[in-house]
């Protein structure tokens, strides 16, 4: 399995956790979506890098829908 971690911080990580966690999938990529003191901790497990980049992907855009429309700087 290939794995990547996104660590990022945010004012609430709480709401920001919330409102990633319906994204959660199983499949090719599993994920876990998780708070660690003031920070949003996103792990993904891929079978394969195709399926790792478009996790990837996906996740960089939610997070920053989330800053933009959330009100992170």
């Amino acid at each position: 399995l290939m794995e990547a971690e996104i660590r990022i911080k945010v004012q609430k990580p709480e709401n920001f956790c919330n409102a990633l966690k319906p994204e959660n999938r199983e499949g090719r990529v599993t994920d876990d979506v998780k708070v660690e003191n003031d920070s949003v901790v996103i792990t993904l497990k891929a079978k394969d890098l195709p399926a790792l980049k478009a996790a990837l992907n996906s996740y960089i855009s939610w997070i920053e829908m989330g800053r933009k429309f959330g009100g992170e700087k």
